[in-house]
């Protein structure tokens, strides 16, 4: 599950960054349903002066939280409950927030990226395949597969 990151226009203390990396982590493993072991979090803090609302020099404080997620694995209504945990935690630890503060989950297709060399698609075919619910049947990757009188029938393929 890609870093998420956090950019802030003003220094955080050490306490905030690991107040926001554990509460980002928590809400990714609880709401989301992502493996604590494989949520990353990076706090990015820079300038003020390089922050423009509308066009106009940043006035107040404003975070941007951006997490990558496979898509498919969650629900619209999990991924609402993740924005607006994850808004509440930003307010919870920077304060006030202009109303341009945001929290985007984007979805990325399972073979569009990946972690340790493998992509997210690889890594479900080879735990299907593992999990004894699917075998190889004619060259495919098959479910249910029900043995009677001899003959083998599947009741659906795995496409990938």
């Amino acid at each position: 599950y890609d870093t998420r990151r956090v950019y802030y226009p003003h220094e955080l203390s050490d306490e905030q960054k690991a107040s926001l990396a554990s509460g980002v982590t928590e809400i990714m493993a609880s709401t989301l349903r992502k493996q604590r072991s494989l949520v990353s979090v990076s706090v990015v803090s820079g300038d003020p002066r390089d922050w423009f609302i509308a066009g106009g020099l940043l006035q107040g404080t404003t975070a941007f939280l951006k997490a990558h997620i496979t898509a498919g694995t969650n629900s619209g209504e999990e991924k609402a409950k993740a924005v607006d945990q994850l808004y509440a935690l930003l307010e919870g630890v920077l304060g006030d927030l202009v109303l341009a503060s945001y929290v985007v989950l984007q979805e990325v297709a399972a073979d569009d990226w990946g972690y340790a060399g493998q992509t997210q698609a690889a890594r479900k075919t080879a735990a299907l395949a593992w999990s004894g619910l699917f075998h190889r049947y004619g060259g495919q990757l098959v479910r249910g597969v029900v043995r009677t009188a001899g003959s083998l029938r599947y009741w659906a393929t795995v496409a990938h």
